[in-house]
């Protein structure tokens, strides 16, 4: 935590973006990365963590003692909205968290994962052999 980013997010902790990178350093480690956004929209990164893995427990550990002894108790309790991934490992702990540390925040999926990222996933031009079938018996 840098005290520049900290103090930003002192002002500014309506919104809560939580991500991981991965092949972003020599270590091959994955980085953990939230980031908010200031009253002219501009973004920064209140924490950036080297993990030891993206397990379930890690992520516990992240909502439920290293964000709030790095960003502070109080200032959770204005956070409105936390953004992840569809990540179960990430978004789960901190559903079980939200009451007692996040109590006036809501959970959802960011746009960019849910929809941006599944779309060269889908096969629009796939051919069900069911449909073909159905459709040449009509």
């Amino acid at each position: 935590v840098r005290e520049d980013e900290k103090r930003l997010f002192e002002l500014f902790p309506e919104v809560l973006m939580i991500d991981v990178t991965m092949k972003t350093n020599n270590e091959g480690r994955p980085l953990g990365i939230t980031a908010a956004f200031d009253s002219d929209m501009k973004s920064f990164t209140p924490i950036r963590a080297f993990l030891p893995s993206e397990c379930r427990w890690v992520f516990r550990w992240i909502w439920a003692t290293a964000i709030p002894t790095l960003l502070g108790r109080d200032n959770l309790l204005r956070v409105q909205l936390v953004l992840s991934d569809g990540d179960t490992n990430i978004y789960i702990p901190f559903d079980e968290l939200r009451e007692k540390l996040y109590p006036n925040a809501v959970h959802a999926l960011c746009i960019y994962h849910k929809i941006v990222q599944a779309l060269p996933k889908l096969d629009i031009w796939r051919k069900d052999d069911e449909i073909v079938k159905a459709m040449v018996h009509t």
